[in-house]
């Protein structure tokens, strides 16, 4: 009898499903929550995925540093969206492209003219806001940006350019605007001066070290076979 039971306790161990953790900060428009719903193009392809793979589970909103933290600790952790670097190359299990991007610096208007005329060297001097643990932040320091204010969020970062506070911040092209008129904030103010040639076109998502191979498979597979998810080349 012992081993009867000491077996079928043995099975229903090996059959409990691997919790997942997904985590992400609020970035709208790719990401976001809205009076408690889960919105925006990223996120719905997460669920879909999780739908279509059977999995369940919830997607945590923080800032991105602690997010970023949570996926370098602990296994069974899926964050997005990630932009996929040579510096986070080995840090993550990496799954498919979900969104396409390019970066630029941005400042306000009437230092734009100014800005433009400054050589490289004099651009690294310049203060400069960045998302904590972000892409952008780990290319301005990799470049020997030398003056990058670390900040928790995207609405800090341009708070502090609109208030003279900082000379400019890095953005995605294809979403400041639309996230300036989400948040209420003053952006019309706001002009890209130098493209940013950050080594990624492209946001991921991607699991944590020691994540399960079989949920990851389950899960990249539900992602290839869905009829629902466009899929970036």
């Amino acid at each position: 009898m012992a081993i009867l039971t000491f077996a079928l306790f043995g099975q229903l161990n090996i059959a409990k499903a691997v919790e997942l953790r997904i985590v992400t900060e609020n970035s709208y428009p790719i990401q976001y929550l809205e009076n408690n719903t889960v919105k925006g193009k990223n996120a719905n392809t997460v669920n879909i995925m999780l739908k279509q793979a059977h999995v369940e589970s919830k997607i945590e909103f923080m800032p991105w540093a602690q997010a970023s933290n949570i996926a370098q600790s602990f296994p069974n952790v899926m964050i997005f969206s990630i932009a996929r670097t040579p510096a986070r190359e080995h840090e993550f299990i990496w799954g498919r492209p979900i969104t396409d991007l390019s970066y630029s610096l941005y400042t306000l208007k009437e230092n734009v003219e100014a800005f433009q005329k400054l050589s490289v060297d004099q651009l690294k001097q310049l203060s400069i806001g960045a998302i904590r643990n972000s892409a952008t932040e780990q290319y301005l320091a990799e470049s020997q940006f030398s003056n990058i204010q670390a900040v928790n969020n995207p609405v800090q970062m341009i708070s502090m350019l609109n208030k003279g506070r900082i000379d400019a911040i890095p953005a995605n092209n294809t979403s400041i605007a639309a996230f300036c008129q989400k948040m209420s904030l003053q952006c019309d103010l706001l002009m890209p001066f130098y493209p940013l040639p950050v080594p990624s076109t492209q946001l991921y998502f991607a699991f944590s070290k020691g994540t399960d191979p079989k949920l990851i498979n389950r899960l990249l597979q539900a992602y290839d076979n869905s009829p629902d998810i466009e899929k970036l080349n």
